[in-house]
């Protein structure tokens, strides 16, 4: 009985701690659902910067109203020889940047004294988030718990007040380059061109789309009006080409200018639409003389920044274009 006594009153004890540990932690916490740490709209926001060390993120907006769209510019990697990059942000980069207008934390902390900065990881920060809206930049520091068991927390530069922020806003931020890049070749649907012309070594083929949906949509001659299989199935290929790497906007690949091999233009009731361009970059060099120089293959079209690394089955698209240019 004694023995069970004992565990009892262990028991209690364990659990008096742990409550006196979550008090502790939690105040002063403001009451609400949420904390609004920074009050702006987004028509004010006009960049958002996340650093880790040497990495960074920027997150800015380019026009307004429905044809805004969010921009990214990326550090550079002297690992992998990967310059400093201009992207277009996907839907979940505008997502993300809206979080900030206004920016609102989960709980609001006060100050701290600096044996509570320390366990939080506010210390000595590596990572720090700035804010520019309406020319005037609010910055703020990084930390995280030792325990690893909550949000972040950032401490405001300018009164020294701690919050706890969302997690996923930081680590979109993180992970920016694979989360946040716009990797889609056209802003148009498959539903919305009704014309294809595909030019390649001087010759061109132009091509009408019929058919009341994609999956049934067939390609036929302009000329003969006769529906050509090889031109449909070659076309295919080329709509669901895949970015392996987006290079940045006016960035060039490491070879130099890539040779354009092939040109697809699309139109609808006769109004250009869209274009996609695949090229063909070889070294100057080879490895050795016993190895030939391996051929890159990039491709950009009306969307992108600029060139994207495709894959190098691109040179079986750009062998079958010749059977396609040549139907007629």
């Amino acid at each position: 009985m004694k023995m069970q006594g004992a565990v009892v009153q262990g028991g209690f004890a364990a659990a008096g701690l742990l409550l006196a540990y979550a008090t502790w932690q939690r105040e002063p916490d403001q009451k609400g659902s949420d904390v609004t740490v920074l009050a702006v709209s987004k028509s004010e926001i006009e960049k958002v910067r996340y650093e880790d060390g040497p990495k960074w993120i920027e997150l800015s907006p380019k026009g307004s109203g429905e044809e805004r769209e969010v921009w990214l510019r990326i550090s550079a990697k002297p690992e992998s020889k990967t310059p400093e990059r201009e992207l277009r942000g996907n839907e979940n980069a505008g997502k993300l940047f809206d979080r900030f207008a206004p920016l609102r934390a989960t709980r609001a902390l006060g100050t701290q004294p600096p044996a509570k900065l320390k366990e939080l990881g506010l210390e000595k920060p590596t990572k720090h988030l700035n804010i520019t809206a309406k020319g005037t930049t609010t910055k703020f520091v990084i930390g995280s718990s030792l325990y690893a068991v909550s949000d972040p927390y950032v401490q405001s530069e300018v009164d020294s007040q701690v919050y706890v922020l969302g997690r996923s806003i930081l680590s979109d931020l993180d992970a920016a380059a694979s989360r946040l890049v716009d990797r889609s070749l056209h802003k148009f649907k498959a539903s919305e061109y009704d014309a294809v012309s595909v030019s390649a070594d001087g010759k061109r083929r132009d091509l009408m789309v019929e058919g009341d949906t994609p999956a049934n949509t067939k390609l036929v001659s302009a000329k003969t009006h006769q529906a050509d299989v090889l031109a449909k199935n070659w076309h295919d290929k080329v709509w669901s080409l895949y970015v392996m790497e987006p290079l940045g906007k006016g960035e060039l690949p490491v070879d130099g200018e890539p040779q354009i091999k092939l040109r697809v233009d699309y139109q609808l009731h006769k109004k250009a639409v869209g274009f996609v361009e695949v090229a063909k970059s070889t070294p100057a060099q080879a490895t050795s003389s016993a190895t030939p120089a391996a051929a890159t293959y990039y491709a950009r079209t009306e969307h992108t920044a600029g060139w994207i690394k495709i894959a190098p089955s691109a040179d079986d698209l750009i062998k079958e274009c010749d059977k396609v240019t040549a139907s007629e």
